[in-house]
């Protein structure tokens, strides 16, 4: 991810972390967790199990969404332009490629274009999806 995108995501992790949540990332080789949040090495069928148990989800659009979304967890998914691209090629592209087209509740996805777009819905994400209380 670009430096900015990873900011966002911190920024995100400190809000869930100060609200008592456990806040993981997905890391694989030799990444390392996102500031807030604990490191979280599975396979994607073991990702897949997790998200029937977990909160919610928060993340860039992956292949990984593809298989996680027909789980129980809620998701808020970020689709970042391609750069470089149009802002109709990339409207074009979450057209065809959205998750949307899974046809679930539990999801929310946006192509973010600046910041305070992808704070904007991840505070509607939280207000939809998340108490905000650790049970």
């Amino acid at each position: 991810m670009q430096s900015v995108d990873i900011s966002l995501f911190e920024y995100i992790a400190e809000d869930l972390s100060k609200k008592g949540y456990d806040v993981y990332s997905n890391v694989v080789g030799k990444q390392a967790p996102l500031s807030h949040t604990k490191e979280l090495r599975c396979s994607i069928y073991e990702f897949y199990a997790i998200c029937n148990h977990i909160d919610g989800v928060i993340s860039v659009r992956s292949g990984i969404l593809d298989l996680a979304v027909n789980t129980k967890a809620p998701f808020l998914v970020f689709n970042f332009p391609f750069p470089g691209k149009s802002k109709k090629y990339n409207e074009e592209w979450m057209a065809r490629y959205a998750l949307k087209a899974w046809g679930r509740e539990n999801l929310m996805e946006s192509l973010v274009y600046d910041r305070e777009d992808a704070i904007r819905d991840y505070e509607k994400f939280k207000l939809k999806f998340l108490s905000c209380e650790v049970p």
